[in-house]
């Protein structure tokens, strides 16, 4: 139900449009869906598609869109609702919305083309969102409900332009879940218990206390401020940056058991590669210096040799509270009683 008033100087659109269907694969070029054409070449995960933003100058308009469902291949996706605002060359989509399974997506998306070089804000909560949903494999060595905030804006004519040039803040937060028990302990690299667990086809699961990333934007580079992922065995502790400009990861993590190890091999755990294909690396030089330390323990006695090879297992619990308060304080829509039914850190 369409109406355009073509009276004033720039045409008025207004009415509500309604699908009982929409292919996610439509939204590429702001979303990255479905690369087809031109897209299919780009190297980049976020679509690098020129937006036609002096078309936007053309025509005002006030729209509600609504799909009943959505057919795609990478999202578990139920439904779509936005009301679209063009006016002056300003595009406001808000709300804008998303229905997953269980949860959602929703906030708003702007894009100011006023100038030869748009401007585009991006606004968005994720809530109540499951992250097993987004695990393909039956096996599902991760569960928990994931909330996030991402507020950024940026400058340029394709959505990878703008994300190169943003700057913002992006949080996100899982107050409580579970992990693959045999995951946590090589994330901790507890190699005996590890191996054990995985040689035995052990499915069990163990507590994921809390997760929280909390990453600080300024000029396409995202860096971790706050990355910690919380286990009753094992405490994860990342530092490290994504470089929007060419979507190159960055980043470190290394596991600290919170209990005795006979032997654990000291050694970060590295993501890197690009946003699209990430690869999980290990730096073998810290082991190398531990296997060094047990080789010179061994010429006074071989079982001194071990000692290198010997946590105690200091690590504490992570203040799982002050953790979600900080992500909340961001933005994310961590519920209250999520920071208030927080685990209490061990003494």
């Amino acid at each position: 139900d369409l109406a355009v008033d073509v009276s004033p100087d720039i045409p008025l659109l207004t009415g509500r449009v309604s699908s009982r269907q929409l292919a996610f694969d439509d939204l590429g070029f702001l979303f990255g869906g479905g690369k087809t054409g031109p897209a299919a070449a780009s190297p980049y995960l976020l679509p690098d598609l020129p937006l036609h933003t002096e078309r936007l100058r053309q025509m005002n308009a006030e729209v509600d869109y609504s799909a009943l469902s959505i057919a795609s291949r990478d999202f578990p996706l139920k439904g779509f609702g936005t009301h679209i605002s063009l006016q002056g060359g300003v595009l406001d989509l808000k709300p804008l919305a998303f229905q997953f399974p269980q949860g959602k997506l929703s906030g708003e998306l702007k894009i100011d083309g006023r100038k030869d070089v748009p401007v585009t804000s991006v606004d968005a909560r994720f809530t109540d969102i499951h992250i097993e949903h987004f695990i393909k494999n039956s096996d599902k060595p991760l569960s928990g409900v994931l909330e996030a905030r991402v507020k950024v804006s940026g400058r340029g004519k394709s959505v990878h332009q703008a994300a190169s040039t943003a700057d913002g803040q992006v949080t996100v937060a899982i107050p409580g879940g579970g992990m693959r028990h045999s995951l946590a302990e090589w994330l901790g690299v507890n190699v005996l218990d590890a191996i054990g667990l995985s040689l035995s086809g052990d499915q069990s699961n163990t507590r994921l206390r809390c997760a929280v990333a909390n990453f600080d934007t300024k000029n396409g580079i995202m860096t971790a401020q706050q990355f910690v992922l919380d286990t009753d065995p094992v405490r994860i502790d990342g530092t490290g940056h994504v470089d929007l400009h060419d979507e190159s990861l960055n980043l470190t993590i290394q596991g600290h058991p919170k209990t005795f190890q006979i032997f654990r091999v000291k050694v970060p755990i590295g993501i890197s590669g690009k946003l699209a294909s990430p690869a999980i690396t290990i730096d073998a030089k810290p082991a190398l210096v531990q296997g060094g330390i047990g080789a010179g323990l061994g010429l006074a006695s071989p079982f001194a040799a071990i000692l290198a090879f010997i946590d105690p297992g200091l690590a504490k619990d992570a203040n799982c509270a002050a953790l979600l308060s900080l992500a909340q304080s961001k933005g994310a829509p961590v519920k209250p009683q999520a920071v208030r039914q927080a685990a209490p850190a061990r003494k």
